[in-house]
């Protein structure tokens, strides 16, 4: 359709196509579906035509816009929240403009989603392209993980030679994956002092 578009100029005058670029995984199948199964309106906006495959928009001035075809996001510390079946990355680095960038997680390719929360709801964009997405991008398996969910990490047990002389820690918590951070109190100097201590001891 786009292509029968060029070839009249007079339409082509009156349309206003929303510019966007198009993914690298643009082409995959998974997103010709999504984007052929597309409402007309989210969040009392309408749709519009855009110029880059696998890609939308919706709002006059396009308060929402969705590019799929995205390699599949890495974990990161950036909020993640499940909506209908779906997991969503959520960028909230220009909240205070009311802008907030979503990406889907553990679905292959990813889809993500620009909104200005100040016109449209992002509760209403789940709820519009969750099923889609549910439906018609291959899951990963990777999935949402509090830190609450994550299983403890045994407590390292010192040999006896150097119990009295290990250096004290502090847990500062987990990270995404569930591995423990912790903090040495040992300043380089202690530390060192630690080390002849031990060879001492073990040569006595």
């Amino acid at each position: 359709m786009l292509a029968a578009l060029t070839l009249l100029p007079g339409l082509a005058a009156c349309s206003t196509n929303v510019a966007m670029e198009p993914a690298k995984l643009a082409n995959d199948p998974a997103c010709a579906n999504v984007e052929a199964r597309l409402p007309k309106t989210i969040s009392g906006q309408e749709r519009r035509w855009t110029d880059a495959q696998s890609t939308a928009a919706w709002g006059n001035p396009a308060s929402i816009l969705m590019t799929c075809g995205l390699e599949a996001p890495a974990p990161t510390t950036l909020p993640c929240r499940t909506s209908d079946g779906v997991d969503w990355i959520v960028d909230e680095s220009r909240a205070s403009e009311n802008k907030y960038t979503l990406t889907t997680y553990g679905r292959e390719p990813a889809v993500q989603v620009f909104l200005d929360q100040g016109v449209a709801s992002s509760g209403d964009v789940a709820q519009a392209l969750g099923p889609l997405i549910r439906d018609n991008l291959p899951a990963t398996g990777a999935k949402c993980t509090s830190l609450s969910d994550a299983t403890p990490a045994p407590t390292p047990v010192p040999s006896p030679h150097l119990r009295a002389h290990a250096p004290q820690t502090k847990t500062l918590g987990r990270d995404l994956l569930g591995k423990t951070i912790i903090q040495t109190k040992q300043t380089q100097n202690e530390l060192n002092c630690y080390i002849m201590n031990s060879i001492r001891d073990m040569s006595k």
